[in-house]
């Protein structure tokens, strides 16, 4: 059924969804595409059309949308289009930058290391997004929850209760309850739309705002802090890519800044600003509010000792987990912040709301009586 109603989508639909699938699965092709080319041993395109191919006969033999996106890699790369290139349309930026880097190395294993490269900061991404996303859901969930217990009180049993006790003949908290739950119920549309406006907002935000008051933002436990960690993470891979590649800490921050979107290009300017300044202290660029204290230490101990470049390389190489880890503990502290805030706004506003029901209906009858 699915199947049909694909088929009779437009093309350009057809095409965005087989991105999206493709995205979705690039893992296992980065993993596969790159034990490929460890076995024979090639470094040019001939291992990844083959496979490219195979994923191509297979994915179309199933009807699977998958096959839009290999065709047209396929076709790209018979073109004479790079591995890179070829897949852009395809993968997160972070990533075809990964591959890009690769291509212009002279190492012999330079474009397995580049699909490691990448595959690694998909498996990244994907954990810590998987973490948050699961934090974050629980009290978001409870917190929907009461929003509609709200709607429900302010709606159907306040009413109700006002028949038998006037509102203003209430105990204050039950007033001001009586006040937040119908206003909910009333407004209800006007609350959803600011709440998805806040959403889309947020979102929007996260690779276009920019500057130093973004940075402070950044710092903070809730909203920003677990993207820019992540987007650390990422850009210390890259930048790990880019020291192997033969590349000195200016040449890198430039060559990421022609992929970078507005968020990550303010940080990489200021970088390269405070380079510029002071060229022999890389440390001092470095720290631009970026990194997290965890990264920000390793770097500094090490560009102590002259080693700048190389404590970057092996963090990206090496020492991934442990950001992944620091990024997943915060994920935790919000998560259970969240859920205390959560719980509190269940315990005074569900809770309150109907002991407040209760209050006023015993003491409305027994007025009547």
């Amino acid at each position: 059924m699915l199947k049909f109603i694909f088929s009779r989508l437009p093309y350009t639909w057809q095409f965005e969804i087989a991105k999206q699938r493709f995205k979705a699965g690039r893992i296992d092709f980065y993993r596969e595409t790159r034990l490929d080319i460890a076995k024979h041993g090639m470094r040019n395109k001939e291992t990844l059309v083959a496979r490219v191919n195979k994923h191509l006969a297979r994915t179309k033999a199933r009807g699977e949308s998958t096959s839009l996106a290999f065709s047209s890699i396929s076709k790209r790369l018979r073109a004479g289009d790079n591995v890179a290139a070829a897949l852009r349309q395809f993968i997160p930026q972070d990533e075809y930058t990964l591959l890009d880097i690769s291509r212009l190395s002279s190492k012999k294993d330079a474009v397995e290391h580049g699909f490691a490269l990448a595959e690694v900061a998909a498996i990244s991404k994907r954990i810590l997004r998987d973490a948050v996303s699961l934090e974050v859901s629980y009290p978001l969930l409870i917190m929907l929850a009461v929003f509609g217990c709200s709607m429900l009180f302010g709606g159907e049993l306040f009413p109700d209760a006002s028949e038998a006790l006037p509102v203003d003949q209430w105990p204050l908290a039950g007033q001001i309850l009586y006040a937040i739950d119908t206003f909910n119920f009333k407004h209800w549309v006007l609350i959803s739309t600011a709440l998805i406006g806040l959403a889309f907002a947020y979102f929007k935000t996260l690779q276009t705002w920019s500057g130093v008051i973004r940075t402070k933002w950044d710092a903070i436990p809730f909203l920003y802090r677990n993207n820019r960690d992540l987007r650390a993470a990422q850009l210390i891979v890259s930048f790990a890519a880019l020291f192997e590649s033969g590349l000195t800490f200016r040449q890198a921050i430039r060559r990421l800044l022609r992929t970078s979107d507005p968020w990550l290009s303010w940080h990489l300017r200021e970088m390269d600003r405070r380079l510029t300044a002071e060229p022999h202290r890389p440390m001092a660029a470095f720290d631009t509010g970026l990194f997290s204290t965890l990264i920000v230490d390793k770097v500094s101990d090490a560009a102590g000792r002259d080693q700048f470049e190389e404590a970057i390389t092996e963090l990206g190489t090496q020492s991934l987990k442990e950001i992944v880890e620091a990024v997943q503990r915060n994920a935790k502290r919000v998560s259970y912040f969240l859920l205390g805030f959560a719980g509190l706004f269940f315990i005074l506003i569900a809770i309150g709301s109907y002991l407040a029901i209760g209050f006023v209906t015993i003491t409305g009858y027994s007025a009547i009586s």
